[in-house]
């Protein structure tokens, strides 16, 4: 410890001292309250938050907890805001999908159908909404959310990256028993 080197000579500067023990639990007590500190900070990040902080950054945008955990809540929350900010073009969706699915714009790919108040999702990698942490009915909830009122998705392409092939792949063939590896297959959504 730093503090007992800094001690004079003239004080016992041993382990089993008074003076060591007594600045040992103030490095202890200052070492928590920087922990707690950095909480408090990381609470700030609601990628981060949980919980009663999580709760206020709902209230913030009108949404209610219901029986929803963290990560369902947190999805809620962080739709309700792209709504918010979202004019209903195509190109500020695609924004915000990737960033709530944490991927390229690239990535997904939805266009409108022949009849009115439908659009299709030609692709979005699987991958991407696994990763995230959402089901396929969450992220077509969420693309929904992000629309226009009354414009809904008829249909949708997860692709997954399942293949078969003549060599072994450890992205896109057979998974190994403890699914560390291996592909996946996509989903449909109609």
């Amino acid at each position: 410890m730093d503090n007992v080197k800094r001690l004079p000579d003239a004080y016992y500067k041993g382990k089993n001292g008074n003076n060591y023990k007594l600045l040992h639990l103030n490095e202890l007590a200052a070492d928590e309250f920087a922990n707690e500190m950095e909480n408090v900070n990381n609470s700030l990040d609601i990628m981060q938050a949980t919980g009663r902080t999580l709760d206020l950054f709902g209230a913030s945008v009108g949404i209610r907890r219901e029986n929803r955990n963290d990560s369902k809540y947190r999805l809620a929350i962080l739709t309700q805001i792209g709504r918010n900010i979202s004019d209903g073009s195509y190109d500020k969706i695609l924004t915000l999908l990737a960033h709530l699915f944490n991927c390229e714009e690239s990535d997904i790919i939805i266009r409108e159908t022949d009849i009115s108040g439908e659009i299709e999702v030609v692709s979005i990698p699987f991958k991407v909404i696994n990763n995230a942490g959402y089901s396929v009915k969450d992220a077509v909830n969420m693309i929904e959310s992000l629309l226009a009122i009354c414009v809904r998705v008829k249909k949708g392409f997860f692709e997954g990256t399942f293949e078969f092939g003549d060599g072994y792949d450890e992205n896109t063939g057979f998974g190994n028993i403890e699914q560390t590896k291996g592909g996946f297959l996509g989903r449909l959504y109609y």
